[in-house]
């Protein structure tokens, strides 16, 4: 299966929190059920919040400044392997495990408190 605008390979068994999980799209604002296309979540996220007019209007001034800032150089060409390198997984971070030392732990390591007296 390939999206709508974009024509990248869509991959319904990849996580749904996956940028090319593919996505259902309406055509249409208000939203038309007999109007749904299918699309990758990242740009149907994108399209969400535009007309299908102004969606290709903001490709194309993409496009523009991406040649003027040297960012896209001939040869034009299809990307039809790309894949971004993150996505909607939220990232979970590890806490820091405490440092050992001949098998104590970090905190048994500590100096015993001063007593002020």
């Amino acid at each position: 299966m390939r999206g709508y605008y974009s024509d990248l390979v869509l991959d319904p068994t990849l996580s749904p929190t996956h940028s090319l999980y593919p996505s259902a799209e309406h055509r249409t604002f208000p939203k038309e059920d007999g109007e749904m296309v299918v699309e990758s979540r990242i740009v149907n996220d994108m399209k969400s919040h535009l007309s299908e007019s102004e969606f290709w209007h903001a490709i194309e001034h993409l496009f523009v400044v991406g040649i003027a800032q040297k960012k896209i150089s001939e040869p034009y060409q299809r990307r039809d392997s790309w894949l971004p390198v993150r996505h909607y997984e939220k990232q979970v971070k590890q806490s820091p495990q405490p440092t050992t030392m001949a098998g104590a732990s970090f905190a048994s390591r500590r100096r015993p408190s001063r007593s002020r007296g």
